[in-house]
């Protein structure tokens, strides 16, 4: 068994939805935290990132992972790449 990591582009794109939700808010809250001199991982201190990671987010990782698969590490970080 392995762990490690996939990089997928635009493969999450599609979550949230209309209201600014999605993966595109996710990505302009980090953006803006960075031109204001704070660290992308700042970003978790919203709880509107944890409703996108825990709710649509989790279930389109479960999806591709399998639920036994799929685990929330402690770890969890923010960039901006």
């Amino acid at each position: 068994e392995r762990d490690g990591f996939v990089v997928a582009p635009h493969i999450f794109q599609h979550i949230g939805g209309a209201d600014g939700s999605g993966m595109e808010a996710l990505s302009s809250t980090i953006d803006r935290l960075g031109r204001l001199g704070w660290p992308p991982v700042f970003c978790l201190m919203c709880d509107a990132v944890w409703d996108l990671i825990t709710g649509p987010l989790w279930e389109e990782a479960g999806g591709l992972l399998g639920d036994d698969a799929c685990v929330l590490e402690p770890s969890v970080f923010a960039w901006s790449l």
